[in-house]
C-alpha cells in the first residue's frame, strides 16, 4: 500500500517523523538503563518508523531516520557499564554491536541517497521541460 504525495501529506510525514524520534529519544531517558520501558520504547518507535517506510518507501527522510535509529539501537549494550556509567563511543566494545542492525542502518541509508538523487534528477529534468 503506497500513499499519494501532496503538500499536506509531506507537511504531515514531518510530524509523524518528528513524533517517531521524539518517542526513540524518550527511550534515551533512562540514566541506568535498567527500565525495559525504555528499550519497549525504542523497539516501539522502529517498528513505527518501518511501517512507515512500507506505506511511503520512496521518502528519504523515512529511510534516514529509520537508519539513525537503528545505528544507535546497535549500541545499546554497549553503552553502559555494568554499574551504569555511560560509555563514550570511543570507549564501547564494537563486540557488542548489533551487526545485523548496522547492516539494516547501512542499507537504509543507500537507499535513501538513491532516492533522494533519484527525485533531485526527477525535478531538474521537470524544471528543464520546455527550456531552451
Amino acid at each position: 500500500m503506497k500513499f499519494r504525495k501532496s503538500a499536506i501529506c509531506r507537511l504531515r510525514l514531518d510530524a509523524v517523523l518528528e513524533a517517531i524520534y521524539a518517542a526513540f529519544g524518550i527511550s534515551w531517558d533512562d540514566m541506568f538503563g535498567i527500565d525495559p520501558g525504555g528499550r519497549d520504547l525504542a523497539e516501539e518507535a522502529i517498528w513505527l518508523a518501518r511501517v512507515l517506510l512500507q506505506l511511503m518507501p520512496s521518502e528519504a527522510e523515512v529511510q534516514g531516520l529509520l537508519a539513525l535509529m537503528l545505528h544507535s539501537e546497535s549500541r545499546r549494550s554497549a553503552r553502559r557499564a555494568l554499574d551504569g556509567r555511560y560509555v563514550p563511543l570511543s570507549e564501547q566494545d564494537p563486540k557488542q554491536w548489533s551487526l545485523p542492525l548496522i547492516e539494516e542502518a547501512e542499507r537504509h541509508l543507500a537507499e535513501g541517497f538513491q532516492a533522494r538523487a533519484l527525485r533531485q534528477v526527477s525535478a531538474r529534468s521537470c524544471n528543464s521541460v520546455g527550456t531552451f
